[in-house]
């Protein structure tokens, strides 16, 4: 089951489900900032209520089961997120992320994929890992290729990424 594969640790990080409390520190270091949700499926949150509402889905979602979106703590402080999820029957894992601007470049996703791919590989053996960004998300595509993952196809008009366009973009699917 996806719960039992949070949480993950390491000297500098922490990955545990997200909850309600965590909205302050995800509204004020993640969830409101544009250049963080340009590639996403959401938009910016412009109050901390909307990260809340957000986290409460979360909750609901995480405790269903198909679902684990866990708070990326470094340094004490929640500074991203963390989502594994099986978008349906036989498709494997999917893997989502975000982080706050005020860790980009210090290999903070690095570490959460190096903590999550073996605990996936244990805990929910044979499935497909896998991850799709948006065609222009370059930094994302790099991360994958760096952890391992290959690159397997695109995907035409896959997500509308709102804060982009409100047409559907084509992505890029990573495997692992």
């Amino acid at each position: 089951m996806l719960k039992d594969v949070a949480p993950l640790e390491s000297e500098r990080l922490r990955v545990r489900p997200a909850t309600v409390g965590d909205a302050p520190a995800l509204f004020d270091a993640v969830c409101r900032h544009d250049e963080v949700t340009k590639y996403l499926t959401w938009r910016p949150h412009s109050e901390q209520a909307e990260t809340e509402e957000f986290l409460r889905l979360v909750e609901g979602w995480n405790a269903q089961g198909q679902e684990l979106t866990c708070a990326v703590v470094f340094q004490g402080d929640p500074v991203g997120l963390f989502t594994m999820r099986r978008p349906e029957a036989g498709a494997g894992i999917e893997l989502g992320f975000c982080l706050g601007p005020a860790v980009w470049r210090k290999g903070v996703m690095s570490e959460v994929l190096s903590l999550a791919l073996p605990a996936l590989e244990r805990y929910c053996p044979g499935e497909r890992i896998w991850a799709t960004t948006d065609i222009d998300n370059v930094a994302s595509m790099r991360l994958l290729e760096a952890t391992g993952f290959t690159r397997v196809g695109v995907e035409r008009g896959r997500a509308v990424h709102p804060n982009i366009s409100t047409e559907p973009r084509d992505c890029v699917t990573f495997e692992w």
